[in-house]
């Protein structure tokens, strides 16, 4: 599966048409999953007689059928079975309603080790150094479900912590200042 080559390259930033090729390919190959596993999806496509054989360069993947951000703030959409579901993580709600994503194990488990590999590139990962962490974003319980948190929290593995700071601090009634 050419996604996954992609997804497990140690060298964030190699350059070159054998790089373009994949991506290329791995789009599509991400494509194809959406549409023979969400109709909705599969239906949007259709309404813009989109079809996955056009992509034949970089610049073609912005004809990729795309839902904005905001699309998941009314709508629950997957295209993995409910018990597929490994992670659930929702925006914070600034605007009232909260947008929505769910990510199987693969999925999430793919995208955080691209990330190991960029720290990894330049040299970020400090095991035997503590950091303090200042934190632009929300304080957390264990139950949470921010997106923005979770991550922020996911990047603090490179150094071993020493302190956190959250500019947001959960005041105990499940708000924050």
């Amino acid at each position: 599966k050419t996604v996954q080559k992609v997804c497990e390259q140690t060298s964030p930033y190699l350059l070159g048409q054998n790089q373009d090729d994949d991506f290329i390919q791995a789009m599509k190959e991400i494509t194809i999953w959406h549409l023979e596993n969400c109709d909705f999806y599969n239906k949007l496509a259709a309404s813009i007689k989109f079809q996955v054989d056009d992509i034949k360069t970089i610049d073609d993947c912005l004809l990729i059928p795309h839902l904005w951000a905001h699309f998941f703030k009314s709508h629950e959409i997957l295209t993995i079975q409910k018990e597929d579901v490994f992670l659930h993580l929702t925006s914070s709600g600034t605007t009232g309603q909260k947008s929505q994503i769910f990510f199987d194990e693969w999925t999430i488990k793919a995208a955080q080790k691209m990330v190991d590999s960029i720290f990894e590139y330049y040299k970020w990962i400090t095991p035997e150094q503590k950091c303090n962490y200042v934190l632009f974003s929300y304080e957390t319980d264990c139950s949470s479900k921010l997106g923005t948190a979770y991550t922020d929290n996911f990047l603090c593995k490179y150094a071993p912590i020493q302190e956190v700071f959250y500019a947001l601090k959960l005041t105990g009634s499940g708000e924050h200042e």
